[in-house]
């Protein structure tokens, strides 16, 4: 590739300066050590990688278990929570007051605070809100987004121009099915799955009963499902196997690295989630995938509005300046994904190594053609 740019670029030379019959031996040693020169400042200056395959962006997959109490995921009762909790970072999220669904979705969706966005009333609310959300930011930075929900009021925080496939359905289990064949390397960069299956057995037969932890039990098998689609993009790199070649059609198939981030937007006790007490507002936060600081226990309490910041951040975008939330920089060491750096931003990537200064290419060359004139004159 690189000899191909050099001809293209000898070649150049000999349109924009022919050979003139007038010009002795130095004259056109001269526009050789130009040209070289040039070809050199050209091969340095692109960043190393550059002239490889289109890298791949991470993707996010974001999953809200409504009215999941923290103290619910244990070994025994959620092993898959459990699990990639201690294989992941994890900590204790603090829900907004009051601790009800569209309050504090507001919150993990907007990145701000109840006390700004201001959405206290737990029901249907017309439109969609009034400030920019996590959809809202990334696909701002071309990216795109799926939103699927166990409960419609949540189409308030859907902006239809920011995202691409909208789903709402009571089924959480359906809602699974729909969901894993966006996993696909091709599929969507942010997805956001709510499922309703605590809140629902929480309101009928109190939070901590039997049913209700059937409904943990239910959910957790559901994210099961998800991080078994997602399991080679989770993985981290030294895990990796090099020679694994994925088949083509398999959920989550494919050199796409992937976070799976896991909160709730409430606990609950007795058949309410409106006291403000432990029970009703602490609920887990759990970040999973390559370079995630494995095993960590994140210092507390973490905001539901730093889950967008967070999300964010993961995905490579630039925290937009405003929010209430932050990005938890959980990840120890970050793939190059080729994205641009942002200066001041914790979501910035750092930029691709480049190659060595054009000097270091370009003096090898001039010593080797002036070794060939000395001995053209000897």
């Amino acid at each position: 590739m690189e000899a191909r740019v050099c001809a293209r670029a000898t070649d150049r030379c000999a349109v924009l300066h022919p050979p003139d019959a007038i010009a002795g031996p130095a004259v056109r040693r001269a526009r050789l050590f130009a040209a070289v020169l040039f070809v050199a400042g050209a091969v340095a200056a692109r960043p190393v990688g550059a002239l490889a395959a289109e890298p791949v962006h991470p993707r996010v997959v974001l999953v809200s278990i409504d009215g999941l109490r923290a103290d619910a995921v244990t070994a025994a009762r959620a092993p898959t929570l459990a699990a990639l909790a201690a294989r992941g970072a994890a900590g204790t999220a603090l829900a907004d007051r009051p601790p009800v669904t569209m309050t504090n979705h507001a919150s993990m969706l907007t990145g701000l605070s109840a006390s700004t966005h201001r959405v206290y009333l737990d029901t249907d609310l017309p439109g969609t809100i009034a400030f920019p959300t996590l959809f809202d930011f990334a696909r701002a930075a071309g990216l795109r987004c799926a939103f699927l929900a166990s409960k419609d009021k949540l189409r308030h925080f859907a902006p239809p121009g920011a995202v691409e496939t909208l789903v709402f359905a009571s089924d959480t289990a359906g809602l699974i099915d729909t969901v894993l064949p966006l996993l696909a390397p091709d599929g969507p960069d942010l997805v956001f799955i709510h499922l309703r299956d605590p809140d629902s057995a929480g309101h009928a037969d109190e939070w901590m009963s039997p049913a209700y932890l059937a409904a943990v039990a239910r959910v957790d098998d559901h994210v099961a499902r998800l991080a078994a689609a997602l399991a080679g993009g989770l993985r981290p790199r030294s895990e990796a196997p090099r020679d694994a070649v994925p088949a083509p059609d398999t959920p989550g198939a494919g050199p796409r690295p992937s976070y799976l981030l896991i909160t709730a937007d409430h606990g609950g006790e007795g058949r309410t989630h409106v006291l403000d007490n432990a029970a009703t507002r602490r609920v887990p936060w759990i970040v999973v995938g390559p370079d995630i600081a494995v095993g960590d226990a994140l210092p507390g309490p973490i905001r539901p509005a730093d889950t967008t910041a967070t999300a964010l951040w993961l995905l490579g975008v630039a925290v937009p300046a405003g929010l209430d939330g932050r990005a938890l920089t959980l990840v120890k060491g970050r793939f190059d994904f080729g994205l641009p750096s942002v200066p001041g931003s914790p979501s910035a990537a750092p930029r691709p190594a480049l190659a060595p200064p054009c000097f270091a290419v370009a003096v090898p060359l001039l010593a080797a053609l002036a070794g060939r004139r000395r001995r053209g004159n000897a």
